[in-house]
């Protein structure tokens, strides 16, 4: 009841503060005092724009200089002005029984003053601004309770269908779709001594709006479901650009955007198709829950079998350079889920087989997995001794996959869905090794291995390995 009192009280001295915070922004824009500032901003407009169905974007852009008004700095100034009045010192004191320790209370507020002032400046004379939203977000700040949050990411190795894929999982709203030319007519500050930033044109643009806060916990959410999408099908999928938003009022950091050092064009795309919609939201849901957050979160430090599989994997999809050295890294994924580490001898044979087995239970032809293996194996031996493919093995995939390219594709095949095995119920890597060795000889582990794959959500298969 204490507790409920003192909020009541906050409530009332919120709106007086609010109500001050209005009069004065009102005065000072009808007198004159309060003028916005003019900044110069650079604005991409798109002169050409073509999509094409295998990710490539053509496309040309021109710069304008377009000036615009900025209240930013007239709301600092309306801000330090309010905090010597009757109202924010009541409000102040109101917080102060509210919040430990207390000058965590009087940061929030003056980010609170901050906040109602700049909204009332930019605010369109006349239009209301709603008071009990401002203050409901606030108290949710007050007391840690997640916010409306989200982010819009502009990603590459990837095309989605059309139209956008559009579903909720787990109380996340998710949308994706296909780049258009609007991604690309982006504005950004001039500032001297600053150069611009390379337009890079998106392939896809995910939207995803969740209940959370702060920057960790969206980036940790986009990391989530790009890790899915790579999952799902062969892709380098990255993001270009991340846009942050968030309801908080005291917490800045949930808004903003981040450019990634390495923006170099994906290496590979993942088209999916208009029948591929179902099975990736059933595939993100099971997905979502059974993925361990080290795999993609900022503060991702535990190191296991299965963490440094998908950092393999993540390698060979995103590094440019030798395709040698991708194969290398693809195959190494593959040994970190497959073989023990007391294991010494036979390991292509032993690799070829494990990989074959589970696989097979899945669709995939254990023979052929096993001969994809066995030469990118053969690789992966040359790359890390620091010698070249011999020409005999060259002309031998180059006559059964095309090129070193197709296999590495077909190797990332094989290892993307041993991940998600793994992910979904194979278990710890002991456990896995012995069931696919015993299920070669017994029709009872064969039964338990099924068993163990039975909840593992559907995507697509190359078909090369069918």
């Amino acid at each position: 009841m204490v507790q409920k009192a003192e909020e009541g009280r906050l409530v009332h001295a919120l709106e007086k503060l609010m109500h001050r915070a209005k009069r004065e922004a009102g005065i000072g824009r009808s007198g004159g005092q309060i003028r916005p500032e003019e900044q110069m901003f650079l604005r991409w407009k798109a002169d050409k724009y073509d999509y094409s169905e295998n990710g490539d974007i053509g496309f040309s852009v021109h710069g304008e200089r377009v000036i615009k008004k900025s209240w930013f700095e007239a709301a600092i100034a309306l801000a330090e002005r309010i905090e010597e009045s009757e109202e924010y010192a009541a409000a102040l004191e109101a917080i102060t029984g509210l919040t430990r320790p207390a000058n965590d209370g009087e940061q929030n507020l003056r980010r609170f003053v901050e906040s109602v002032t700049l909204r009332y400046l930019e605010a369109p004379s006349g239009e209301s601004v709603d008071l009990s939203s401002f203050i409901l977000r606030f108290l949710k700040d007050l007391k840690g309770q997640p916010v409306r949050c989200g982010a819009e990411v502009h990603l590459v190795g990837l095309i989605p269908p059309c139209p956008a894929i559009q579903f909720t999982c787990a109380g996340t709203r998710i949308s994706l779709r296909r780049g258009r030319a609007d991604d690309v007519e982006t504005e950004s500050l001039v500032l001297p001594g600053r150069p611009g930033r390379q337009l890079l044109a998106p392939t896809a643009v995910l939207d995803i709006e969740f209940l959370g806060r702060g920057s960790v916990a969206i980036q940790n959410r986009v990391g989530q479901a790009i890790a899915i999408l790579r999952l799902f099908k062969v892709g380098s999928v990255k993001y270009i650009l991340l846009r942050m938003g968030s309801d908080s009022i005291t917490d800045i950091s949930g808004s903003g955007e981040l450019w990634p050092i390495n923006r170099q064009p994906a290496r590979e795309h993942a088209k999916l198709g208009t029948d591929d919609t179902v099975d990736l939201q059933g595939f993100w849901q099971v997905m979502e829950r059974a993925m361990p957050e080290h795999l993609y979160a900022l503060a991702g430090t535990k190191s296991d079998f299965l963490s440094i599989a998908y950092a393999r994997f993540c390698d060979a999809l995103l590094e440019n350079g030798l395709t040698e050295r991708r194969i290398a890294n693809a195959v190494m994924g593959l040994e970190s889920l497959f073989l023990r580490a007391s294991e010494q001898q036979e390991l292509t044979y032993r690799l070829g087989l494990r990989v074959g087995r589970l696989l097979s239970v899945v669709g995939y032809d254990a023979l052929t997995v096993k001969e994809v293996v066995k030469e990118g194996y053969r690789v992966r031996s040359a790359f890390v001794h620091g010698a070249a493919v011999d020409r005999k093995s060259k002309a031998k995939i180059v006559a059964r996959f095309g090129n070193l390219e197709q296999m590495l594709v077909l190797l990332l095949d094989c290892l993307r869905i041993s991940l998600v095995a793994v992910v979904c119920g194979a278990g710890d890597k002991e456990r896995l090794v012995k069931v696919l060795d015993d299920s070669l000889l017994d029709r009872e582990k064969e039964s338990k291995l099924a068993s163990m794959l039975k909840g593992l959500p559907k995507s697509p298969i190359a078909e090369e390995l069918t």
